[in-house]
């Protein structure tokens, strides 16, 4: 014989149906399913086609049916002995999936599992379907008019990646976790203002000049060209029209010194005698040293700092995911406890929509039972419903209040159909609003009247501001 573990919660593809700011509820035109197929000897039925026929029941787990279908190909289980389905796209067998009136209920559904891949559905179970924390927000938060459409908004920081939680006991399959909703893209600060220019620092002083150098020797003169003859005086002819001037007649033999006569004409200049050769250049005189280095200007001092840009807006606070790292066990007493590892922190006047996955172990009573209760501070409003799933495929009954303060009455399961050591499955969802205090919300549970029992390690609680 095999065994069937149903492991994820349904979940409406047509999520937004469920939040409160939506007037007109929309049924789902799918639903996602999971569940874990395990042989007689608690072993995995890994990668095998298996017949599945599901079932919508309406009012109890036996009542009338209102939607069935079958699937073909037949669905195939991974390396994890997990199948996947999409209940609303199979073959039809009866009623119309569109066509259930979801909110005429409670629902159940029912699945059967053939491991041999054919007809013979000898793997039965049935569970109810459970509201969603945005439902339940929605329960009470009453019907607005429409307000017009608000301007898109700048695209948030992309949450925090959830930390895969760990496999639990007996290998079931963890419930996929919600997805957080996309932070809101802080501002940008702006720039500083540019610092002034620092003042130019002053000159060094320029270095003395370095000693001239001896001047190079003098270069021999050159051999002096010979004198030209002077030519013949011309004959001083009438005032009218200056004539051409005649040549020059030839020097005399040089008389005796007399008188200084007047004045002659001033002979036409000879042709130049050659050029001497030139003298050798002078050898040059000794390089100068150089002067000293100038002293350095002092530094000019430090321009004004810029003014700090402003601080962009912190963006919206991503989900909160808490997993637990061990066994908590309780072996005696029925007084609640707080959890060692379940709670998280709230601002005040915040509204924070959450839900608690536990996997509890029986260690001592062949009918154990349970109780929980989520605890805030006195003075804060909300709901908590508390649900589950046992292995057998019994009802676990569906409990709810509105005491979420620091003492809350418990919700009570007062017999659980499991053996011994064989694990069952709690949800606990709700939202609560912290109305004028901070705190914390934290998760209390014990045994309702007797018996040892365990939350395992991996049961985990998410949550998010609203």
């Amino acid at each position: 014989m095999r065994k069937l573990f149903t492991i994820l919660a349904v979940v409406f593809l047509a999520a937004s149906a469920f939040l409160p700011q939506q007037a007109d509820a929309q049924a789902p035109h799918k639903m996602s399913y999971q569940a874990v197929i395990r042989d007689a000897s608690n072993n995995l039925d890994t990668n095998q086609a298996v017949g599945v026929r599901i079932s919508i029941l309406q009012g109890s787990a036996t009542g009338t049916i209102v939607y069935k279908e079958i699937y073909n190909p037949n669905p195939q289980t991974d390396a994890k002995g997990l199948v996947t389905i999409e209940i609303g796209n199979g073959i039809p067998i009866t009623g119309i999936f569109s066509g259930i009136d979801w909110a005429n209920g409670p629902y159940f559904i029912k699945n059967e599992i053939d491991p041999t891949g054919g007809t013979n559905y000898t793997i039965v179970g049935a569970s109810e379907l459970l509201s969603v924390p945005y439902a339940l927000y929605a329960e009470t938060s009453g019907d607005g008019a429409t307000g017009a459409t608000g301007a898109t908004g700048e695209t948030g920081t992309q949450g925090i990646q959830g930390v895969t939680g760990a496999i639990g006991v007996q290998g079931i399959q963890g419930i996929q976790g919600i997805q957080g909703i996309q932070g809101i893209q802080g501002v940008t600060g702006a720039t500083g203002v540019q610092g002034a220019q620092g003042v130019q620092g002053i000159q060094g002083i320029t270095g003395a000049t370095g000693s001239q150098g001896i001047p190079g020797l003098q270069g021999e003169q050159g051999n002096k060209g010979l004198i030209g003859v002077t030519g013949i005086q011309g004959i001083t002819g009438a005032t009218g029209l200056t004539g051409a001037t005649g040549p020059n007649g030839t020097n005399g033999s040089n008389g005796i010194n007399g008188a200084t006569g007047a004045t002659g004409f001033t002979g036409a200049t000879g042709p130049s005698g050659v050029d001497g050769t030139n003298g050798s250049n002078g050898t040059n005189g000794v390089t100068g040293e150089t002067g000293a280095q100038g002293i350095t200007g002092a530094t000019g001092d430090q321009g004004i700092q810029g003014i700090q840009g402003i601080t962009g807006a912190t963006g919206t606070l991503g989900a909160i995911y808490i997993i637990k790292s061990a066994d908590e066990n309780v072996s005696t007493g029925t007084t609640l406890q707080d959890d060692d590892e379940l709670t998280f922190s709230v601002g005040a006047d915040e509204t924070w929509v959450f839900e608690f996955r536990l996997l509890v172990t029986n260690l001592s009573n062949a009918t154990p039972d349970w109780k929980c209760a989520v605890k805030g501070i006195l003075g804060w409003t909300g709901k908590v419903t508390m649900s589950g799933i046992e292995p057998v495929g019994a009802a676990f009954p569906q409990a709810t209040t509105t005491d979420i303060d620091n003492d809350p009455t418990a919700m009570v399961n007062g017999i659980i159909v499991s053996d011994v050591g064989i694990p069952f499955q709690v949800y606990i969802q709700g939202y609560i609003t912290t109305t004028g205090s901070a705190g914390s919300i934290t998760l209390q549970w014990a045994a309702n009247t007797s018996g040892s029992l365990t939350v395992q390690a991996g049961s985990y609680v998410i949550a998010q501001k609203y």
